[in-house]
């Protein structure tokens, strides 16, 4: 029996889906974004900044569906950041046997405090360009510099910031024992807030990897907020600059001439 031309193309547009379905199934990513397959939250969700202040101490913790993972390995990354800020990184040069700053390269949205806790180093986790995207891990942070046009080398400046924000403990990164898990579900994390990353809001991120891909995300917000005289101090000084600078100058003035006399009589 003989298929005219016609009949033989629909049959063949009939059957090259069902031939062709198993292959699609095979190239589907195992990765794909799973729903609900993380849940996660923070200890507490307010801090207040008084007199006296000298950090926080937050315990990060949540939950992993592992049945929803179809049982696969994966990987727990956590960040938390904030608040930010634009920074400028200055660069020392030697003018006539000084050394002095020369050069200055000035970067919007640097977050004052980032922080980064996985199950194995970043890198092991997945690439460099799929962890950009979420900034995972010190090398993957999208520093932006306000000038594009600068002559100034950003990678180099980047570097330096990323240095000096490590040196201070305002920037790090852990691995190694960094999430705990308890039992086979529930995980938890600790993460310290020097008194130098101040006031403002901070966000949790958590998220699951799969085969260098995420396949679950989930977030939580931290506010610190400063209270009592700390809280007048810093609204007076933001709201009223050149009175709160004068008023600086006027009492550092009393307080030397003061102790001036003090030690003269004695």
């Amino acid at each position: 029996m003989m298929l005219d031309s016609p009949n033989f193309l629909r049959l063949w547009a009939c059957l090259l889906p069902l031939w062709l379905a198993p292959l699609a199934a095979r190239a589907t990513p195992a990765s794909t974004p799973v729903p609900d397959a993380i849940e996660a939250e923070v200890s507490e969700n307010f801090f207040h900044i008084e007199p006296g202040y000298n950090g926080s101490s937050i315990v990060l913790f949540g939950s992993v569906d592992r049945d929803k993972l179809r049982g696969k390995p994966f990987d727990v990354a956590v960040t938390v950041r904030g608040p930010v800020n634009p920074i400028t990184v200055w660069k020392k040069g030697r003018h006539a046997g000084l050394w002095i700053n020369s050069e200055s390269l000035a970067f919007e949205a640097v977050p004052n405090f980032y922080a980064v806790l996985s199950t194995k180093p970043a890198g092991e986790i997945a690439p460099l360009e799929e962890r950009k995207a979420h900034g995972i891990g010190l090398e993957a942070l999208a520093l932006r510099p306000r000038d594009t046009n600068s002559a100034a080398a950003p990678e180099e400046f980047q570097q330096a910031l990323i240095r000096l924000k490590q040196s201070s403990g305002l920037f790090l990164e852990q691995s190694k024992g960094a999430i705990e898990f308890l039992g086979s579900r529930l995980f938890r994390a600790h993460v310290y807030l020097p008194a130098s990353a101040g006031a403002g809001l901070y966000r949790a991120e958590f998220y699951i990897y799969q085969n260098g891909k995420i396949v679950g995300e989930t977030g939580a917000d931290i506010q610190l907020s400063k209270v009592g005289i700390e809280h007048q101090l810093s609204a007076g000084a933001h709201d009223f600059p050149w009175l709160y600078g004068a008023a600086a100058v006027i009492i550092a003035a009393l307080t030397g001439g003061g102790a001036s006399l003090v030690f003269r009589k004695t």
